[in-house]
C-alpha cells in the first residue's frame, strides 16, 4: 500500500513527461557496454543527498532516478564525505562525482555538466558573536569550512586567519555550536537542515559570502574526461528534464514540506481512533499536565502565559483526541515532585531513567536536545574535557535525569539549582565555575540576562550523558490515559510537526536575533513586563524626519528607528496620533504618551522629559522668497516675521538669543512656507530636509534656502520623566542599533527625498542663481560662495571624516574616465584599508575608533597632492583618485602615505598601519574593473602581511 501511494505521489510530482530523449548510436552502445556507472555521493549533504533509515535519499538521488529512467544508465552509488569523494574521482575510482562546483583548476580532471542547482553560500555565527559588520568582522576569528570546498583558496587570500578544516558537515556545525570556532561558511540549505534536525538555537545567519570570483555554489555532475560519451549522455538527460520536473524536485526537497515527511513511515490519520472506554474517560476528565516555566524554547512563561514548542505540540496532541487539559507551570524539581505524588496526570519534557519507571510510563521521544558545558569566557586556558573541571564548582539542575551519572564521576563539587535561569546567573556572577545545561535554554538565559561573559565550552560527551530525550510521562496507574497519549502522538503527522520545528527552530538572520535581545538589567526587564505596550506621540508634519500620512500611518526616519527599538525590547510601540506637535508635548506631560521618537533637549523640557543622546543632527536653515537677501545668521532676522511650527524648540532658541525677532507659530512646514510665498511671513525656519521636501512637494519654486543659521537640530528619543527606566531602555536600544545602522536609515530617507520628493541640487542651483543676482546688488559675493560651499558639502561629504563620500568618489571616477577618453591621459586609484582596525573598537570603544578614523583621514588628506581626490569608501576603507598619474607616481604616493601612517602617534596609544592596493586606468576600461583590480591588490597586500603596497 505504501509503495502504491509513493508511486501516486511520484506521478503527481512529475505530471508532465519531457520529450523522448534522443541518443546517438555510440551513446546507446556505451550504455549497453557499461551496465553500471560508478558515482560518488555524499551521505551527509542534506537535503541533496543523505542517509535516512539506512538508505540514500535527497534531491540528487531523485535526479539520478530520473536520468536512469530516461537513459537506461544504472548507477553504482559510492558514499563518502566530500574530500574523500573528490580524491576518489581524481584517482578515477569513480566515473562521476555529484555536487562539484566549477573551478578552472579542476578542468584538468573534470568535465562539468551545466549546474542542476545554485545555492547561496552563507556565513553563520553564534548568537554571542556581537555585531557583525561585513566580512571584516571575521578578522582574527576562527573560521570553519569543509575540507577541499571550492572557495578555499579565495577565502585564504581574503583573510590571514587560519581556517579550521572539517571533513563532515556535522563536525563543522557542531564546532560552531560548541565554541570551537567563531564562524562557519557553508551553503544555506545544508546548515539550515542541520540546525532544525539538531535544534541548534544558538546559530544565526549573518551574511552571504562575497569574494572576488566566487558566486553561488553551483552543483554539477563532474564526469571523468576519459568518458566523453558518458558526459554527453548526462548532459542530454539534464537538458531534457523540463521545467515542471525541476520545479517538482525543488518543491519536494527544498521547500518546507518534504515528501518523505508528508508520507512518513505510515499514512497518518488526522484524528486518533479511540475505544469507547477512552472516549468516556475524556468526556469526564480534565487532564492536568505539568510544564517547566524556564525551558526555552519548549515551554516558557511570556507575559504571564505559557508558550513554546512543547506547549503547542501538546495542544496539537490534545486536538487529535478531544482532550480537555489544564497546565500547571513550575520549575523542574517541584513539577517532578507533583508528578511522583499524583497531583498531575502528565509531565512534559521528562527523560527516561530506570528509577523513574516506578512511577511513569514514557511516551516515545518527540525531541532530542544536546547538553552543553557552559563557562565564563577565558576562564580555562585550555579546556581538555571533563578532567579540566576537576575540583571546580559546577552547577546542575535539581533532579535532572543525569544527576547521578555526573555525581558518580566524582570530579566536581556539584552545586544544585532549581532552574536554568538561576544556574546561568550564578555562573555569570562567578558563584560557580561551570554549568551543565541543555544548549537551547542555556543560550536563551545568557542572552536574556545580558551575560556576555559566558560561552559554550563544549558538548557534554554523549558517551557519558545521552542527549536529553523529551518524552511525555503518564502516571503509571493511568493505563487508559497512556493509551490515549500514544494514539494522539501517532496521529500527529510529520508535516504538522515540521511546521512547529520551522516556527521555533528555523534559522534567522543576525539582525532579527539581535533585535530580540538587548542587555537589560532585572529592574528594566521587570518594568517592561508591567507594560502592555509603549505609547508614542510624534511630530505629525516634519517629513522626512517623521509625519503622519493621510491614512494615519507614522513614517519617516524616526519611525524606522522606532520599529527596530520595538523589536529589540520585544514590546509593541503604539502611535497615539495628534494634530500638532504642541499637543504631543502636552500628552507626554499628562502621561498620555510614554515617548516622543524625535525630540530636542531644552532646559524647560528636562523638567518633564528624559532624553537619550541624539541619533540625528541636522542643519537649521531659513527659507524666504527668492528676491530676499542672503541670511548669514539669526541676527539678520531681527524685527522680521519668522514662521516656526508651534512647539518647536527653535522658538526657545531664537527668543533667547534675539527677543526682537517676531515669531509666528504655524501648524506645519507647508503652512509656514505658503505664508512666506504669500508675503505674510518674511521667512520660515526648519531643518533643511523638511524645507526641501515641502518646497518640492508643493511646487513652491519661488522660494529659496536663504541661509544656514548657527544652530543645529539634535534629535533623540524623549520619555516621561516619571518613568526613568524607560529612558535607560531606549538608550540601550539605540546603542544596540549602532551609528552605522542609523546612518543607513537616514541615508535611505535622504535618498528617497532626493529622488522622489526633492532634488537638492536643483534647489541649491536655483537658490544660488538668485543669490548670484542679489550679490551684484548687495555685494555679498563672499557670503554666497560660503553658502555654496556649505550646501554642496552636505551632499558630498562624509559626516565623520569630512572627506568626500562614496557618491562623490563615484562621480569623480566617471569624470576622470571621460577625461581620459578625451585627452588620452590616464589616472590611478589607490585603495587603502586600516590594518586590524577592529582591535581599536574592541579595546577602546567606538568613540575612540571614530577619533582614529578622523586622524587617519587627516593623514591621507595632508599627504596627498592638490590634484588628488581623497574620500571614504566605506567603514575603514578609503580611496585616493590620482588625476593624470601613472603607476610609478601612484605607487610612490601610496608608499609615502604608508610610511606616514606607520610613524603617526594615534590617540588610541597604539601604532597603526594600513594596506594599499594600486591600479591604473586602462583605455576604455569599465570603472568597476578598475576598482576590482585595486581591491584585489588590497586583498593581496593584507594576505602578504599587511603594511604594504601591492599593484593590481
Amino acid at each position: 500500500m505504501k509503495n502504491f501511494i509513493r508511486f501516486i505521489v511520484f506521478v503527481l510530482l512529475f505530471p508532465v513527461m519531457a520529450q523522448a530523449l534522443e541518443l546517438s548510436v555510440q551513446e546507446k552502445e556505451f550504455i549497453a557496454n557499461n551496465p553500471k556507472v560508478k558515482i560518488a555521493l555524499m551521505p551527509d549533504f542534506s537535503p541533496f543527498s543523505f542517509i535516512k533509515e539506512d538508505r540514500i535519499v535527497g534531491f540528487e538521488n531523485d535526479l539520478l532516478q530520473i536520468i536512469s529512467q530516461e537513459t537506461g544508465l544504472r548507477f553504482d552509488k559510492h558514499f563518502g564525505v566530500w574530500n574523500k569523494n573528490l580524491k576518489a574521482f581524481q584517482e578515477k575510482s569513480v566515473d562521476i562525482i555529484t555536487s562539484i562546483s566549477y573551478k578552472k583548476e579542476r578542468e584538468a580532471f573534470t568535465t562539468f555538466t551545466t549546474p542542476y542547482y545554485n545555492i547561496p553560500i552563507m556565513i553563520f555565527v553564534r548568537d554571542d558573536f556581537g555585531t557583525y559588520k561585513g566580512m571584516q568582522s571575521l578578522e582574527g576569528k576562527k573560521v570553519g569550512i569543509l575540507k577541499d570546498v571550492f572557495y578555499t583558496i579565495e577565502l585564504e587570500k581574503y583573510t590571514n586567519n587560519k581556517l579550521h578544516i572539517y571533513e563532515t558537515y556535522d563536525e563543522l556545525t557542531e564546532a560552531l555550536v560548541f565554541g570551537k570556532i567563531d564562524a562557519l561558511i557553508q551553503n544555506l540549505p545544508n546548515i539550515n537542515y542541520l540546525i532544525k534536525k539538531n535544534l541548534y538555537t544558538n546559530l544565526v545567519l549573518v551574511d552571504e559570502l562575497e569574494l572576488p570570483g566566487i558566486k553561488k555554489e553551483d552543483l554539477r555532475f563532474g564526469i571523468n574526461p576519459d568518458k566523453p560519451l558518458l558526459y554527453s549522455i548526462m548532459q542530454k538527460a539534464l537538458d531534457n528534464i523540463g521545467e515542471e520536473r525541476w520545479t517538482a524536485l525543488s518543491g519536494k526537497w527544498l521547500s518546507v514540506k518534504l515528501i518523505d515527511e508528508m508520507l512518513g513511515e505510515q499514512i497518518n490519520s488526522s484524528l486518533a481512533l479511540l475505544s469507547e472506554e477512552e472516549k468516556k474517560y475524556l468526556e469526564n476528565t480534565i487532564v492536568k499536565i505539568g510544564m517547566i516555566r524556564d525551558y526555552y524554547p519548549f515551554s516558557y512563561e511570556e507575559n504571564g502565559k505559557i508558550n513554546g514548542f512543547s506547549f503547542e505540540y501538546f495542544k496539537l496532541l490534545a486536538s487529535k483526541v478531544g482532550m480537555k487539559f489544564d497546565v500547571e507551570v513550575d520549575n523542574w524539581s517541584p513539577t517532578l515532585h507533583k508528578f511522583e505524588n499524583k497531583k498531575i496526570d502528565i509531565i512534559d519534557a521528562i527523560s527516561y531513567t530506570r528509577e523513574r519507571e516506578e512511577f511513569a510510563n514514557f511516551s516515545n521521544a518527540y525531541f532530542h536536545i544536546p547538553n552543553a558545558i557552559f563557562a565564563r569566557k577565558n576562564s580555562f586556558e585550555e579546556y581538555g574535557g571533563l578532567e579540566s573541571l576537576r575540583g571546580k564548582k559546577v552547577g546542575i539542575t535539581k533532579n535532572i535525569y543525569y544527576f547521578d551519572t555526573i555525581k558518580e564521576l566524582g570530579l566536581f563539587e556539584l552545586v544544585v539549582f532549581e532552574s536554568s535561569r538561576e544556574k546561568i546567573k550564578a555562573l555569570a556572577l562567578g558563584k560557580i565555575d561551570a554549568a551543565f545545561n541543555n544548549l537551547t535554554s542555556g543560550q536563551k538565559y545568557i542572552l536574556q540576562g545580558g551575560d556576555t561573559n559566558i560561552e559554550v565550552l563544549d558538548e557534554l560527551a554523549d558517551e557519558i550523558v545521552k542527549k536529553e530525550d523529551l518524552k511525555l510521562g503518564v502516571s503509571k496507574e493511568n493505563v487508559i490515559l497512556y493509551s490515549i497519549v500514544e494514539k494522539a502522538m501517532g496521529a500527529i503527522t510529520a508535516n504538522e510537526k515540521t511546521k512547529l520545528v520551522n516556527k521555533y527552530f528555523g534559522v534567522g538572520f543576525q539582525k532579527e536575533e539581535r533585535d530580540k535581545n538587548i542587555a537589560l538589567n532585572t529592574e528594566e526587564r521587570e518594568y517592561l513586563e508591567t507594560k502592555k505596550e509603549i505609547r508614542m506621540c510624534s511630530i505629525p508634519n516634519i517629513p522626512p524626519l517623521e509625519q503622519i500620512d493621510e491614512n494615519g500611518k507614522h513614517k519617516g526616519i524616526a519611525e524606522d528607528i522606532i520599529q527596530i527599538v520595538s523589536k529589540k525590547i520585544q514590546k509593541p510601540i503604539v502611535l497615539v496620533p495628534t494634530q500638532s506637535w504642541s499637543k504631543s508635548l502636552e500628552n507626554i506631560k499628562d502621561g498620555k504618551c510614554d515617548i516622543l521618537p524625535a525630540a530636542m533637549k531644552t532646559q524647560n523640557r528636562q523638567h518633564y522629559m528624559n532624553f537619550t543622546t541624539p541619533y540625528l543632527i541636522e542643519a537649521l536653515v531659513v527659507a524666504t522668497k527668492d528676491d530676499k537677501f542672503f541670511i548669514e545668521n539669526s541676527s539678520r532676522l531681527k524685527n522680521l516675521k519668522i514662521g516656526i511650527v508651534e512647539g518647536y524648540v527653535f522658538i526657545e532658541l531664537l527668543k533667547q538669543k534675539h527677543p526682537d525677532i517676531e515669531i509666528v507659530q504655524v501648524k506645519s512646514a507647508k503652512e509656514g512656507l505658503l505664508q512666506v510665498r504669500d508675503g505674510k511671513l518674511f521667512g520660515y525656519v526648519d531643518i533643511l530636509p523638511s524645507i526641501a521636501y515641502t518646497i518640492q512637494k508643493e511646487g513652491l519654486f519661488d522660494l529659496k534656502v536663504a541661509g544656514k543659521l548657527e544652530f543645529d537640530a539634535e534629535f533623540g528619543i524623549a520619555s516621561r520623566k516619571d518613568e526613568p527606566l524607560l529612558n535607560s531602555i531606549m538608550q540601550k536600544a539605540l546603542k544596540e542599533i549602532g551609528e552605522e545602522e542609523i546612518r543607513s536609515i537616514v541615508g535611505k530617507w535622504v535618498s528617497i527625498t532626493i529622488e522622489q520628493a526633492f532634488d537638492y541640487r536643483k534647489l541649491i542651483y536655483i537658490s544660488l542663481f538668485f543669490l548670484a543676482i542679489l550679490s551684484v546688488v548687495l555685494y555679498k559675493n563672499r557670503s554666497i560662495k560660503a553658502l555654496n560651499k556649505k550646501l554642496e558639502e552636505l551632499s558630498i561629504t562624509d559626516n565623520l571624516t569630512q572627506l568626500y563620500n562614496r557618491n562623490k568618489l563615484d562621480e569623480v571616477l566617471k569624470e576622470e574616465a571621460n577625461r581620459s577618453k578625451r585627452f588620452l591621459h590616464t589616472f590611478a586609484v589607490i585603495m587603502v584599508d586600516i590594518d586590524h582596525f577592529k582591535s581599536v573598537n574592541d579595546a577602546h570603544g567606538h568613540q575612540m575608533g571614530d577619533i582614529v578614523l578622523k586622524e587617519f583621514a587627516e593623514i591621507l588628506k595632508s599627504n596627498s597632492r592638490k590634484t588628488d581626490i581623497v574620500g571614504r569608501w566605506g567603514g575603514e576603507e578609503f580611496m585616493v583618485i590620482c588625476a593624470q598619474t601613472d603607476l610609478k607616481g601612484a605607487t610612490a604616493l601610496a608608499d609615502s602615505m604608508k610610511e606616514q601612517i606607520a610613524s603617526y602617534s594615534f590617540s588610541s596609544g597604539e601604532p597603526k598601519t594600513a594596506s594599499f592596493g594600486v591600479s591604473v586606468y586602462n583605455k576604455n576600461e569599465d570603472i568597476k574593473d578598475l576598482i576590482k583590480r585595486a581591491d584585489d591588490a588590497l586583498y593581496k597586500a593584507k594576505k602578504n602581511g599587511r603594511n604594504r603596497v601591492e599593484i593590481g
